[in-house]
């Protein structure tokens, strides 16, 4: 008789919305009395945005203000514990970057209005007449916001180290964080370097931190970006992206709501990817939603994904408020 190991996901605080669903706080067990395993997940996302506050941004960053009512709509309905923060990228002139915006320091479901909050944030720009400085450090922003002597000092519990942590670059240049002592650039992959220190993986080997950008992506973008000496593609943002598996969308559309959608879907399919415990025969994979049958389907289904050891759920397969997954299949030691 061939042995399989069956699988049982239950989910609370989900929603059946047009980005699909997330699973909060589940447990997987075996339903074999030869096999124990149980598998706890949470619902916990730390996000922090950068804004970029050069003139140049103003219309972009209404655009992602508009975003905000169904982003955190969708968040709330799906019952997701966030901490939301955001950074600007000047450190030169007006010198807020490199800490959190605003009082309270970041935004969580608890935050009285906090659709209007975040929005306020997005188009934040202080009172003065002194100009805004055109050289974004978006990364040094980030980095000097999220060291741990700042945090310490401004938002001590900001960082949850079982919370998946989101960064959101919005920006139409790149960045060009710079050090101070030797004029510089810092290498991108010294940010990542930092980034992994501060979240490392997760017990499941999936990294704890991804990274998204809104802004320009080619010199195709808004017509072709040449003729507007202000824009630039964000190569060094993209560099974080590509090493995390984010998304990288330009900004040069009517909404950024594509960008947006794109940003709160991986976040609910991250928490809900369902991780193995034993390399399985993978034709003999079978996933079940509530008794019925689960296509294996990279849009609307299921995908293995060898390298993790993990079955990933994709569109509207993404499992539902209270609904039953079952995974069948036969390990290859037992094969």
């Amino acid at each position: 008789m061939r042995n399989h190991l069956s699988f049982a996901l239950v989910a609370s605080a989900f929603i059946a919305s047009i980005v699909g669903c997330s699973k909060q706080n589940f447990q997987i067990q075996d339903q074999q009395q030869s096999f124990s395993q149980v598998q706890a997940y949470n619902n916990k996302v730390d996000i922090v945005i950068l804004v970029d506050t050069s003139e140049s941004t103003s219309d972009y960053r209404q655009k992602f203000a508009n975003q905000v009512p169904e982003f955190l709509g969708t968040l709330d309905k799906s019952g997701m514990d966030y901490h939301i923060a955001t950074v600007t990228t000047d450190l030169n002139v007006l010198r807020d970057g490199g800490k959190f915006l605003g009082v309270p320091k970041y935004l969580t479901p608890q935050t009285p209005n906090v659709v209007a909050e975040l929005q306020a944030r997005m188009v934040y720009l202080l009172k003065s007449t002194t100009p805004r400085a055109n050289s974004e450090q978006g990364l040094e922003s980030f980095r000097r916001a999220l060291t741990p002597a700042t945090l310490a000092k401004d938002a001590p519990d900001f960082i949850r180290k079982d919370a998946l942590m989101v960064l959101i670059f919005v920006s139409d240049e790149d960045d060009v964080s710079y050090d101070e002592a030797s004029s510089k650039l810092i290498s991108t992959k010294a940010y990542i370097d930092f980034f992994e220190k501060l979240k490392p993986k997760f017990p499941t080997g999936a990294r704890a931190w991804i990274a998204h950008f809104v802004g320009i992506t080619s010199l195709n973008d808004c017509g072709g970006i040449r003729a507007n000496p202000f824009l630039e593609v964000g190569t060094r943002y993209i560099d974080l992206v590509l090493e995390t598996g984010g998304s990288a969308d330009t900004i040069c559309t009517a909404t950024l709501a594509d960008a947006v959608s794109k940003i709160r879907v991986q976040i609910v399919q991250l928490l809900s990817d369902y991780y193995l415990t034993k390399k399985p025969v993978v034709d003999s994979l079978r996933v079940y939603l509530n008794g019925a049958v689960v296509p294996k389907n990279d849009q609307n289904g299921w995908s293995y994904k060898s390298d993790k050891n993990m079955i990933r759920f994709n569109g509207g397969a993404i499992p539902g408020v209270f609904d039953a997954i079952k995974v069948d299949f036969t390990p290859i030691d037992a094969s």
